[in-house]
């Protein structure tokens, strides 16, 4: 499946000791995202980290950290009934809340072209691999009683769950559901950097990813 991938101003710092406005080889830069309408303008979540072999080329690695969670309210509080007729039930809020982590690891190769003294324009290509966790959880308000095999309840199957009428004992609980998965990623790039300085400079990639 390919991805369209865009990154869009990356400020980035060379640790160098070429005083050039672009890169003349040996240089070893960290780059993070910058967006500064964001609340944290500085987005950690990407590191990349490129060793210029020379004027026209570049080894790269990146790491991506990600996670987010969410959480929507499905059951207000006293809110929910046996029954239509019957009292309502004094529920707390219930939720149903999901959360999702990822990371990847990314080791590629830059050829960088002639642009203008302080643009840098290059093509790049990367393999990765990553994992992701997705976590799903439902809030619930009730009371069990498992029936073991041995009960024999008349019009009841032994062996399951079944809910407690009796709302007096009914609490909070919930379940989870986890799904994990690994990538394997092949990425064609393209971008270009523009140098304010020798140590500073702005940066733009997009590509394909499969």
């Amino acid at each position: 499946m390919k991805k369209l991938m865009f990154t869009l101003a990356i400020v980035s710092v060379a640790f160098t000791s070429v005083q050039a406005q672009k890169q003349l080889g040996g240089e070893h830069n960290v780059e993070v995202s910058f967006n500064p309408f964001a609340d944290n303008p500085i987005d950690a979540s990407v590191i990349k980290y490129r060793n210029f072999l020379d004027d026209d080329a570049a080894l790269r690695v990146s790491l991506s950290l990600n996670s987010s969670s969410q959480a929507y309210l499905v059951v207000p509080e006293s809110s929910m009934r046996q029954n239509l007729s019957s009292d309502v039930i004094n529920n707390p809020d219930l939720f149903l809340s999901n959360s999702v982590s990822n990371w990847n690891l990314s080791v590629g190769y830059e050829k960088h072209f002639n642009g203008m003294d302080a643009l840098s324009p290059y093509v790049a290509v990367q393999a990765g691999y990553g994992s992701a966790t997705t976590t799903l959880t439902r809030d619930h308000y009730s009371a069990q009683t498992f029936l073991s095999a041995a009960s024999g309840d008349a019009g009841i199957t032994p062996g399951y769950w079944v809910a407690d009428p009796d709302v007096n004992s009914w609490v909070s609980w919930d379940y989870t559901n986890e799904v994990k998965s690994t990538q394997l990623n092949f990425d064609l790039l393209f971008g270009a950097d523009y140098y304010f300085s020798d140590a500073i400079y702005v940066g733009f990639e997009a590509g394909l990813r499969y």
